[in-house]
């Protein structure tokens, strides 16, 4: 499983929306970098906002 950590924003959570269609990742779990906690088992990816990225999740 992929694990992607977000900054906890409106934004962010966008971003990992479109992030996780444009790689096809099929197994994901969105967690805010508050919350993460690192593991052994599972690959973390950070996530970083950007406007133009939300801005095209939410127009679809």
């Amino acid at each position: 499983m992929k694990i992607y950590v977000f900054d906890g924003s409106f934004t962010g959570l966008m971003c990992c929306i479109f992030e996780r269609f444009e790689m096809k990742d099929s197994q994901v779990e969105i967690v805010s970098s508050i919350y993460h906690q690192p593991s052994a088992f599972d690959e973390s990816s950070t996530i970083f906002s950007d406007e133009e990225k939300a801005k095209r999740v939410l127009k679809a």
